[in-house]
């Protein structure tokens, strides 16, 4: 009996040696784990994390756009940029959220106040208008977010986040420069105001036709004045000639009855 409990008080220290070497083993590795995320989050610095936040909002704010975009926009050019925003910044939102869970750093899941409020603004902007505030609030943004990304590049601490930011750089920068190129205002008052400069330009058109058939009236008419000039000056030219043969043949008519007459007398 003696022996029997002896085994029994063995094999129990011996189990209970096996299950705190466990529990310490896996206590060791959640106390690894936690310290490989707290030295992950050691490696970002507070200009990091903005920019990891203020970069995420960004992209979602952009692919809140594109929709309301479709809806309200008149040019498409206005609906090919929000297109060609959802792409790229999708594109940029995918690679943030595999950059932020390899520095153990959550994500905002939805755009900030304030960008929610711009949104909300556009729709209820008339049609007419749309386009062109569409285009001011992509150049305000796109602005705000190079400046943000330029900061990030110069000041941030972790690499894999400012080699994040360099890639990114250049897609915003293009962005911008599509921005600005696009055309404000809908295509309607461009035709409008088209109609009305071609409408300015009928009345003086009309007034150099009629200043042209004046000038040419008056050239006629300086024409028909110098012809009649000249018939009635040939005329009075030949009137002048036939008066003096006139004259010439009545003198010698007189002169030829006196030379007649002279003999007579002499009988």
């Amino acid at each position: 009996m003696k022996r029997s409990a002896l085994t029994a008080l063995a094999a129990g220290t011996a189990f209970l040696g096996l299950a705190g070497t466990g529990a310490f083993a896996q206590k060791t590795m959640s106390g690894s784990h936690m310290g490989m995320r707290h030295q992950a989050m050691q490696g970002l610095s507070p200009l990091d994390k903005t920019f990891i936040k203020d970069t995420a909002q960004s992209n979602l704010g952009e692919l809140k756009y594109a929709p309301l975009v479709e809806k309200m926009a008149e040019r498409p050019e206005s609906k090919q940029f929000a297109q060609k925003m959802v792409q790229d910044h999708g594109k940029a939102q995918k690679e943030l959220k595999t950059l932020a869970a390899s520095k153990s750093c959550s994500l905002p899941s939805d755009t900030d106040k304030t960008e929610k409020q711009v949104i909300h603004r556009l729709s209820r902007e008339s049609k007419g208008r749309f386009d062109a505030a569409y285009k001011h609030e992509m150049i305000r943004d796109h602005t705000g977010d190079i400046a943000k990304t330029r900061r990030e590049i110069s000041l941030g601490r972790d690499k894999d986040v400012k080699s994040y930011a360099e890639k990114l750089l250049p897609v915003l920068q293009d962005h911008l420069k599509m921005a600005k190129a696009l055309p404000a205002g809908s295509p309607m008052a461009s035709k409008s105001s088209m109609m009305g400069t071609n409408r300015a330009m009928k009345p003086n058109d009309t007034m150099k036709s009629d200043n042209a058939a004046k000038s040419n009236d008056a050239m006629k008419s300086g024409s028909a004045m110098k012809s009649g000039s000249a018939m009635k000056s040939g005329s009075a030219m030949k009137s002048g000639s036939a008066m003096k043969s006139g004259s010439a043949m009545k003198s010698g008519s007189a002169m030829k009855s006196g030379s007649a007459m002279k003999p007579s007398g002499k009988m």
